[in-house]
């Protein structure tokens, strides 16, 4: 078992580090592929708070689509693959509770500081930004490691409609603040 918890804490220390390291990348990826319009609803295209949102939500969800393939899946002793329904549904939960909630939180955060202070300032935002990429992985690797059950599959229908709406505001911003580049 305790192997068990040292392969979760090798995936969610990787995941965190992936997370951090794209969401660096991926706030000029837009602008570095002369606007590719295929990368478009994964990358911000303005300086929306929105838009940032993808900076957290993308990575996250990238990762955690291949943490479900290599902890969910293995093969029998025939070689066919097979999953483990119980790590599945464990995953489902595990991510899509951070997935849920990374981008409202940081829009609430983010609105909730910079309107007592007036005005937003850059270092408060990445830090906003690592935190709660920190909190999300922390989060998941928290539930991987207890033992407990879960019956988390129906995190996957919020983490789709936000994926959605990444995709169809990327191309129909409603015409709100939320959605207005600051620069």
């Amino acid at each position: 078992m305790k192997n068990q918890f040292n392969k979760i804490l090798i995936w969610e220390s990787v995941s965190l580090v992936f997370c951090l390291i794209s969401s660096v990348i991926n706030h000029f990826l837009y602008e570095w592929t002369n606007e590719c319009a295929l990368i478009a609803p994964y990358v911000p295209i303005n300086e929306s708070v929105w838009e940032h949102g993808k900076l957290l939500f993308m990575p996250f969800l990238f990762f955690s689509i291949i943490e479900f393939f290599a902890l969910a899946f293995s093969k029998d002793l025939t070689g066919k693959c097979k999953i483990n329904l119980e790590t599945a549904k464990k995953l489902a939960f595990a991510k899509g509770i951070p997935l849920t909630f990374m981008v409202p939180l940081m829009i609430t955060i983010f609105y909730t500081y910079s309107g007592i202070i007036g005005k937003n300032i850059l270092f408060i935002d990445i830090f906003l930004a690592l935190f709660i990429v920190v909190l999300s992985n922390w989060f998941s690797y928290s539930v991987l490691s207890k033992r407990s059950k879960s019956n988390g599959f129906y995190w996957i229908i919020p983490v789709a409609v936000i994926f959605i709406m990444f995709i169809v505001f990327t191309y129909f911003p409603p015409n709100i603040a939320l959605f207005i580049s600051s620069v």
